[in-house]
């Protein structure tokens, strides 16, 4: 799971890219990644709830069966 940060990279001459940042679990580190807008999928779920999730290795947020 990560958080598109850029909707389009057009600054960059790339329209149809996002940018996407996906945490680490038990960590302030992360990764950045360059994806087609065609490859993500959104979700239903609020920030605290990703978060909590991937921090968490899944046991807790969204949909987890654990109240955060």
């Amino acid at each position: 799971m990560g958080f598109v940060t850029r909707d389009s990279l057009s600054s960059f001459g790339q329209a149809e890219l996002v940018s996407v940042y996906v945490p680490q679990s038990y960590n302030f580190a992360g990764n950045l990644l360059i994806v087609p807008r065609s490859r993500t999928l959104p979700i239903e779920a609020s920030t605290h709830d990703v978060m909590a999730f991937v921090v968490s290795d899944g046991v807790a947020g969204h949909g987890a069966g654990v109240e955060t």
